[in-house]
């Protein structure tokens, strides 16, 4: 092999007199280095050839000198045709792409999803960490069994208060409000807030008292979903956030007994027939 694909540590380097994890001597193709490592395996040496390759590290061992810096040759060159290959990136530039796969290896995610999920968490999160709010999420959910719909809590929830014996009056009605509620809501049920029962509510123009008995329904559903492990044990459910209404104060009039007595008197004889 000519030596100008060597560098001048490999040109002073002699079999023994390395240091213990330095490469034995370095190949260099372009601004490309492979370095091939020296070892004793069973009281032979052994030269290793370490590089990385399509995110991929390589490992191949040898035992001529000759026979390593070909292939260490060759790695280098693969190596540069992916630098032109990938807009000409340079050699810092390369290593850290190799890095970040590797960092991804085993996820089965491509490392544009990564770069593009990472970054809407970081627009989102704004100066909190994303590291910190990822373990706050984890804390708060420990033990919740996430995605679940609310038009599945729905179902369990009738089928359990079924079970329990309830009245056919109770069964209407929670089939009434929650059936309106789930077709509106086909969302985990974690995902639904207060505002937004608050305005459902709303939106339905019903009567103070029918709407706080939907109200009063709705969290029902929500505190069922708790006991279930739907939604965190340790926080208030989102239907306890909004407020019931209170029904319209009508006036109401006080008579006093002479009062009655006018309005009797006041009331026109009527005549039921019969005989003198």
């Amino acid at each position: 092999m000519s030596d100008r694909f060597l560098t001048n540590q490999e040109k002073r380097a002699t079999n023994g007199s390395n240091k213990k994890g330095r490469p034995h001597c370095v190949v260099r193709h372009q601004n490309t280095t492979v370095p091939i490592y020296a070892g004793d395996v069973h009281g032979k040496v052994r030269y290793t050839v370490a590089f990385y390759l399509d995110g991929r590290r390589e490992r191949r061992m040898f035992t001529d000198l000759d026979e390593a810096k070909r292939e260490a040759k060759l790695a280098a060159q693969k190596i540069q045709q992916g630098l032109h290959a990938t807009n000409d990136l340079r050699p810092a530039e390369r290593e850290s792409y190799l890095v970040a796969q590797r960092t991804l290896k085993g996820l089965d995610v491509p490392l544009t999803s990564a770069v593009e999920e990472y970054a809407k968490c970081r627009e989102r999160l704004g100066d909190i960490p994303l590291l910190a709010a990822v373990e706050e999420f984890l804390h708060r959910t420990n033990g919740v069994t996430l995605g679940t719909t609310v038009p599945q809590v729905v179902e369990e929830l009738i089928a359990a208060k079924e079970q329990d014996g309830i009245s056919d009056r109770y069964r209407l009605q929670l089939q009434s409000t929650l059936g309106l509620f789930k077709e509106d809501f086909p969302v985990p049920i974690m995902h639904v807030k207060s505002d937004q029962i608050d305005r459902w509510l709303r939106e339905s123009q019903l009567a103070p008292t029918t709407r706080n008995n939907r109200l009063t329904v709705l969290r029902v559903l929500f505190n069922f979903a708790k006991q279930r492990n739907y939604l965190p044990k340790s926080e208030a459910t989102e239907s306890e956030s909004v407020r019931k209404v209170k029904p319209s104060v009508t006036e109401t009039e006080i008579f006093e007994a002479e009062d009655f007595e006018k309005l009797l008197l006041a009331i026109p004889r009527r005549d039921c027939g019969g005989s003198d």
